[in-house]
């Protein structure tokens, strides 16, 4: 039986564009290879025009790219088109055109995409398959193949993708990965950038990161933001990247909400089950924790910390991953000040410590740390339940100041004793709650970061877990991380409302975790329209934060479609989560089936072995927008 729901699991996640959590990139977005290189050539097909459109909606970033390549040749050209999004976007629409007729993207099981492509192109019709490139690249690099593109013709090519942007410290930043990391610089003939953000939060003014795009401001008000930037003959050198901060005297709360006839398509309308119109509401309550009353982008300097730092040596974290861990490591360890204490153990499928007792973090040591570290070497696969173990024995010795933390840096991907997610969570907690425990902070490195894992193991001890690629700038998201390490934490957060028969499917279910600067976001739905009152609970070092808020459920309001995608990407994750713990269910796969094909806007998930394809005799039965 297990067996056959395996394989229905693996079935459906062939078909489902899984929404999965903002984020930096920094790598190559929008380059057309022809077939006959491995790298661009403008001389064969160039990039003539370029439009970026951005659209924040209360942290919400919808970012629509049209591109334009023209071919110089007096050949039809194949081209692969390569794209990168952030770490924590989804890709939610993407097109070909064919001439005046825009082509958007259908879901297909890999082979018979795979054989519509070739069938096609023989008959020279415009086809397009976006996938996931290969293992030696990051898991959000997609690439479409792109065939045939006339002689002396243009090719246009659409794709949006959807993030949600963190807050920290009150600081929210974007960035638009411009710049190609692989391939060298990219020209364009003429670029466009449009930007609004909206937020009912205050905003500070713009902080431009990028010298090349200077914003014409058509409106920069603290509640509303336009801009553009145009120009011809530009060499894409820099990422469009910027921050800006949210002004809240103390925490604030916020509340969005979304009621709407559902539209169905005509794909939808073959599946009963899709067709059938769902009547309820979405919301999104979501706070921005100032209990402090900093202003944007002011750091308090943290209480004196007692950190054991785990860094993962296996063969797994070799190459930019090894360059990147480093950098954490020493970004870590440099933070630390004379009143902070440390120790430093390497793990793979064995534990190398660098002291037998907890040193103090003065200059001196920290540079014997990191020699330390520059004398091992990578080897052996990771035997994470021993490593945990042991860095939950060290941390118990180590002298308790505020609290005793464990930062981990790693991939998450163990290979040694247990790898299953439940028995290595179990085991953790175990050994952790065996005298005074430890917060884990979790910070993984790597397109092949085992995200459950670690985001599991970090919960399991009310931590924090974040990720990068290998291929990622860390500056703003170490300085984030970093932040949070030996801070206490506002906990046991959870959305409270007075009428238990209205709200449902709220999440995140569980207690969760949030620190002051941040944006903690709740997503559920309601069945009836009408007032309601809502309250955050939590508390932070035992005093208790309670913000209750008198909110309005309207009974339509599609002002801001992007909370069912949220509450789907939510819902989701859930159901894996109780299937990475608790083994699959019928239930949960034919939900993770339905919710997949009837979200207004699909993912393409990296472990899902399947292809985005555009074909022009099914333009006529999708679904546009």
């Amino acid at each position: 039986m297990r067996k056959a729901i395996a394989k229905t699991l693996t079935k459906a996640i062939l078909f489902a564009f899984l929404f999965l959590a903002p984020a930096i990139a920094s790598a190559q977005s929008g380059i057309l290879i022809p077939s006959s290189t491995e790298k661009p050539d403008p001389a064969v097909l160039s990039l003539d025009e370029m439009s970026v459109n951005v659209l924040i909606d209360n942290q919400y970033a919808r970012v629509r790219v049209t591109q334009i390549f023209g071919n110089r040749t007096d050949r039809i050209q194949e081209g692969r088109y390569v794209f990168l999004i952030p770490t924590t976007a989804s890709i939610s629409d993407f097109a070909v055109w064919d001439g005046d007729v825009r082509i958007p993207g259908v879901i297909l099981e890999q082979r018979r995409a795979e054989e519509i492509y070739k069938d096609l192109a023989l008959q020279a019709i415009d086809p397009g398959l976006l996938s996931q490139e290969s293992e030696d690249t990051a898991n959000t690099a997609f690439t479409v193949k792109v065939a045939p593109i006339p002689a002396f013709g243009t090719k246009r090519l659409e794709i949006e993708y959807t993030e949600l942007l963190s807050v920290d410290n009150l600081e929210s930043y974007f960035s638009f990965p411009f710049k190609p990391s692989e391939y060298g610089t990219q020209s364009v003939g003429h670029l466009q950038i449009r930007l609004q953000i909206t937020s009912r939060v205050p905003m500070t003014d713009l902080n431009i990161k990028s010298k090349a795009y200077t914003l014409n401001f058509i409106d920069n008000s603290p509640q509303y933001k336009s801009s553009t930037f145009e120009a011809n003959d530009l060499q894409l050198t820099e990422d469009f990247a910027f921050s800006y901060g949210l002004n809240v005297r103390g925490t604030a709360f916020e509340f969005l909400a979304y009621r709407a006839p559902e539209r169905i398509s005509a794909d939808e309308l073959r599946d009963p089950r899709l067709a059938e119109r769902e009547p309820d509401g979405y919301f999104e309550a979501a706070a921005v924790f100032n209990e402090a009353g900093r202003a944007p982008g002011v750091i308090s300097p943290p209480p004196p910390r007692s950190i054991l730092v785990m860094l993962d040596t296996s063969l797994s974290m070799q190459f930019e991953k090894l360059d990147r861990a480093y950098e954490a490591t020493e970004g870590l360890l440099r933070s630390l000040t004379p009143q902070d204490t440390f120790n430093l153990m390497l793990f793979n499928d064995d534990v190398t410590v660098f002291s037998n007792n907890a040193v103090e973090a003065r200059a001196d040591q920290i540079e014997r740390a990191l020699a330390f570290i520059k004398s091992s070497y990578l080897s052996g696969g990771t035997d994470l339940t021993a490593a945990l173990d042991r860095a939950a024995s060290l941390s118990k010795a180590m002298p308790l100041k505020k609290e005793r933390s464990i930062v981990m840096i790693t991939d998450g991907n163990s290979t040694v004793a247990t790898t299953r997610t439940k028995a290595v969570v179990e085991r953790f907690q175990k050994s952790n709650d065996a005298g005074a425990r430890a917060r884990l902070y979790v910070f993984g490195i790597g397109a092949d970061t085992n995200l459950r894992l670690l985001g599991e193991l970090a919960r399991a001890s009310r931590g924090y877990f974040d990720w990068t690629r290998e291929t990622d700038d860390l500056s703003f998201k170490l300085k984030s991380f970093i932040g949070k390490v030996g801070r206490e934490p506002i906990d046991s957060l959870k959305l409270q409302n007075a009428d238990e028969t209205n709200f449902y499917h709220v999440y995140p279910d569980y207690d969760a975790t949030a620190y002051d600067g941040t944006r903690l976001s709740f997503v559920g739905r309601y069945k009836r329209p009408g007032a309601a009152s809502l309250t955050l609970a939590g508390n932070e070092s035992g005093k208790p934060i309670r913000l209750t808020q008198q909110v309005a459920l309207p009974e339509r309001d599609d002002s801001h479609p992007h909370v069912p995608r949220m509450w789907a990407r939510a819902r989701v994750d859930a159901l894996l989560r109780q299937i990475a713990l608790n083994g699959e269910t019928r239930e949960a796969i034919d939900e993770i089936i339905a919710l997949s094909k009837k979200s207004p806007r699909r993912r393409v998930d990296h472990r899902s072995h399947r292809r985005f394809s555009v074909r022009p005799d099914q333009a006529d039965d999708l679904h546009q927008e």
